[in-house]
């Protein structure tokens, strides 16, 4: 059960997207203010949030896949954030994470990196500033490292690395305890091709994390069951709709056994699937969720005790947020303008109001797009 609670503990971190100074327009309903933006790097993918500078605030990093850096940007803790400071990383960065890597109390930044197959970490000093990243990153044992999350996969309390790479695999790399990772182990993933996004959660409820993968090339997403030791047994495939981006792990009819949502690009949907908790699914229920659903991720942004959706159409400004109505039911998707192009989001309580508030990654704009709850 411990790596499973490590896992909420890095959930609560939070994993982010950015804004830049400006203006922009809103539509739908009055469920989020307009749209403010921050100026981050060249193509910003990808964000998290961690109290950097330990001054109760909650802070930024955006990886910028087209500038090899990570904008670091220190809140106030009312929804304002100082000017971003750039950090180098690998080459072609496309998502980071926060966790504390070295268990100095200190939240630490890792990066995958796109271009150059590898993973950068950079441990934190404390002070909202970073240590260079090695000298040598650690290759991702596959090549296109796309996405990756930090939890506990071998329940030593220290964080671990998985890395979805879409070119050739599903990576594992271990932590040191000492903020280094031990080498790369590839996990086989059968005739699923380009693995794009991974999650986790306690899908069979044996007390270890598993792992979900989206399979862009596919049309699927694939359940890994944990031993608890850093391995994983055979992926079982089930079928979602076309071209899958993102996974996002949720209770959505309330039985306590997780659920998993699945955007689906050219479908223009949202795949839910209810768990049935021996780590596997029943068949994919679809609601349409905009132009082309890119980046979901899981809150309940209404505080009704339902978890609702919030997805960024890539290819659009557009945002949507889906309510929850009931078990595993949810309302049409109400809809917000972000600087274009809306690329990855996900939820926080930015101004510490009680409520989550929305970051969105803007990939286009050199910008990310913030909405506070109203």
């Amino acid at each position: 059960m411990k790596a499973v609670r490590f896992l909420l503990l890095i959930l609560a971190a939070g994993a982010i997207p950015s804004c830049h100074d400006g203006h922009t327009f809103f539509a739908g309903s009055g469920l989020l203010a307009p749209s403010y933006q921050r100026l981050v790097g060249n193509l910003p993918e990808s964000a998290a949030v961690g109290d950097f500078d330990r001054d109760g605030a909650p802070d930024i990093a955006v990886a910028n896949f087209g500038s090899n850096t990570v904008s670091v940007l220190l809140g106030d803790g009312s929804g304002g954030f100082a000017p971003s400071v750039p950090v180098a990383v690998g080459t072609g960065p496309g998502a980071v994470a926060v966790a504390d890597m070295n268990r100095d109390g200190i939240p630490d930044l890792i990066t995958a990196n796109r271009t150059s197959n590898d993973v950068s970490v950079l441990l934190g000093v404390g002070d909202g500033t970073f240590g260079a990243a090695p000298a040598s990153p650690y290759a991702a044992g596959a090549n296109t490292p796309r996405h990756l999350i930090v939890a506990d996969f071998n329940e030593d309390a220290i964080p671990d690395v998985a890395v979805a790479c879409e070119a050739d695999g599903l990576s594992i790399l271990l932590g040191a305890g000492d903020g280094s990772l031990g080498a790369a182990s590839v996990i086989a993933t059968g005739a699923s091709t380009a693995p794009y996004w991974v999650a986790a959660g306690d899908f069979n409820r044996d007390g270890h994390l598993d792992l979900a993968v989206v399979f862009s090339g596919s049309d699927a997403v694939s359940v890994l069951l944990g031993v608890g030791d850093g391995t994983f047994g055979a992926p079982s495939t089930f079928a979602v709709q076309t071209l899958p981006q993102s996974v996002a792990v949720g209770d959505f009819n309330r039985d306590g056994i997780p659920d998993l949502a699945v955007s689906n690009d050219t479908s223009g949907t949202i795949s839910i699937l209810l768990g049935v908790g021996d780590g596997t699914f029943g068949a994919a229920t679809n609601i349409a969720a905009g132009a082309r659903p890119f980046s979901v991720t899981v809150g309940d942004i209404d505080r009704d005790g339902f978890d609702d959706l919030v997805v960024a159409n890539f290819g659009t400004s557009i945002i949507s947020v889906l309510l929850a109505n009931g078990p595993a039911t949810f309302d049409t998707p109400r809809t917000f303008v972000v600087d274009p192009v809306a690329h990855s989001v996900t939820l926080y309580d930015i101004n510490r109001g009680g409520f989550l508030d929305v970051i969105v990654t803007d990939r286009n704009s050199q910008t990310i797009s913030i909405l506070l709850h109203n």
